[in-house]
């Protein structure tokens, strides 16, 4: 049963104002109120905060001090003791091993500290049994070298191929083809002023396309990976030649109608870069062979084969000087070799967006009496085609406008060149002025759209790929007539 009268602490607090009577009755009222008028609770609240904010003030002292402060990070240091004899060293002193960090925080002890001694039991169960590579077999057991290449490891290497750039490349083509039939890789040769071969300047994907070449099923690598990839090898010149070489007076065994000439190595009919650069070719061990092949109305390829396999012997390398000027295999029409993507971007870019007629006038080996008359002609061709924009592409060795300061050489056979080519080329540029027979023409070429790719202008043959793909999209395309272009 609950007592009557007043609570526990109702009957104490009366004791205390009994035995207190200074107090007074405000003593049951203000519940312990200090001489200051703040209860008991409120002051052990503010002396709790006062605490806390002391310690936090002392802790952020103590980390901005760390750097001044004698501590360095944790790092474990373990010593392992072998148990097993077959691992232990020769000496018997323990390993040392530094054990990395497993969590991002650092912990700090002050030095100097001594590392604890750990035996190979507490590591195996962390992290199960280590493997020495002590035990292992030294020299270790080799079961196969990889090949450097992938697909067979003898190459058709063409050193030269005759002729400027319209015509090697249908010559490569034919390279190719012979490649497939002897099962061999051919190594594409380097570009340059509008020819191929192994001393040229630019790499091979300047002017064509590799990509596409592979796709059609053409067995290829870059020149670089074959210097690269190769160590010394055994190499046999052979030279398709479409005339005998005067430099060899051994007589000839014909077959098949083709010439075929055994004779000693000599390298020194070879670019001059082959001993160089290609120091790794050994051509000791078999002899030349000169082929001369006499142009006939069918392809040879079939009997020029059977000569090439029965004379080759099996080299390494089989390098090739090309200097036929007839196919000896049928045209192909899957394999063909395309410009590169970058020259078709630029020949985009700068051909005019509107229609335009392709002027092509080679003027080598034209008469120099006749080249003022084939202007006039050019300009009443183009008068009669009525199509504003022209594009002047020609052999021409200087910009059509501007300072005639430095000749530009586009063509390496175009040696016979004089005032005669220059007074031709400025009546066609008169006609064009204000009041002439071409006014409201306009006459473009590649040497004034190019002015912010000056390097570009330095090789011939970029500059005649440009204009050929530029040609090749005009609305109508204009050549030289008869006496008035290059003679074939």
């Amino acid at each position: 049963m609950t007592p009557l009268g007043p609570s526990p602490s109702l009957r104490s607090r009366a004791k205390l104002h009994d035995l207190h009577p200074v107090l007074g009755p405000t003593f049951l009222q203000d519940d312990f109120k200090g001489r200051q008028g703040h209860s008991y609770r409120h002051r052990i609240r503010r002396r709790r905060v006062l605490f806390c904010l002391s310690l936090s003030l002392f802790l952020l002292l103590v980390w901005m001090c760390r750097p001044f402060l004698d501590f360095r990070p944790l790092r474990v240091e373990v010593e392992v003791q072998y148990t097993n004899q077959e691992m232990a060293t020769t000496t018997d002193a323990p390993q040392r091993t530094i054990l990395p960090n497993t969590s991002t925080s650092v912990a700090y002890l002050p030095s100097p500290w001594k590392p604890p001694v750990i035996d190979r039991t507490f590591l195996n169960q962390l992290c199960g049994p280590i493997r020495d590579s002590r035990s292992s077999q030294w020299p270790p057991l080799i079961t196969q070298i990889p090949e450097p290449f992938d697909g067979p490891s003898r190459f058709l290497f063409p050193v030269r191929i005759s002729e400027q750039e319209s015509k090697a490349r249908s010559h490569l083509v034919q390279i190719i083809q012979l490649s497939k039939e002897l099962n061999r890789t051919v190594v594409l040769p380097k570009v340059g002023k509008s020819r191929m071969g192994a001393c040229q300047p630019l790499d091979f994907d300047t002017y064509y396309d590799v990509e596409k070449l592979r796709l059609a099923g053409a067995d290829v690598m870059s020149l670089e990976d074959f210097r690269r990839g190769t160590s010394r090898q055994s190499a046999q010149i052979l030279t398709l030649a479409w005339k005998a070489n005067p430099n060899i007076t051994t007589t000839p065994t014909t077959i098949d109608k083709i010439n075929v000439h055994l004779a000693q190595n000599d390298v020194s009919s070879l670019p001059e870069c082959l001993g160089s650069h290609f120091g790794t070719l050994d051509f000791r061990g078999f002899d030349a062979v000169y082929l001369n092949p006499s142009k006939l109305k069918k392809p040879i390829f079939k009997e020029l084969l059977g000569i090439v396999q029965a004379y080759q012997g099996e080299p390494d390398v089989l390098v090739v000087n090309y200097d036929l000027r007839y196919p000896i295999f049928p045209a192909s029409s899957t394999l063909q070799l395309a410009y590169s993507p970058p020259l078709l971007s630029l020949a985009s870019r700068l051909a005019p967006e509107e229609e335009y007629v392709m002027v092509h006038w080679r003027m080598e080996s034209v008469p120099h009496d006749a080249l003022s008359q084939c202007a006039y002609a050019l300009i009443d061709a183009l008068h009669s085609a009525d199509i504003r924009k022209v594009w002047f592409a020609s052999d021409y060795p200087y910009a059509l406008r501007g300072p005639r300061l430095a000749a530009t050489r586009k063509s390496s056979t175009f040696k016979d060149f004089g005032n005669r080519h220059t007074e031709a080329v400025d009546i066609l540029l008169e006609a064009f002025d204000d009041g002439s027979d071409l006014q409201g023409f306009e006459i473009l070429e590649l040497a004034e759209r190019l002015e912010d790719s000056d390097h570009l202008m330095a090789d011939s043959g970029v500059l005649g790929i440009l204009d050929k793909v530029i040609g090749i999209k005009a609305s109508f395309f204009l050549s030289a007539a008869p006496g008035c272009g290059r003679k074939r």
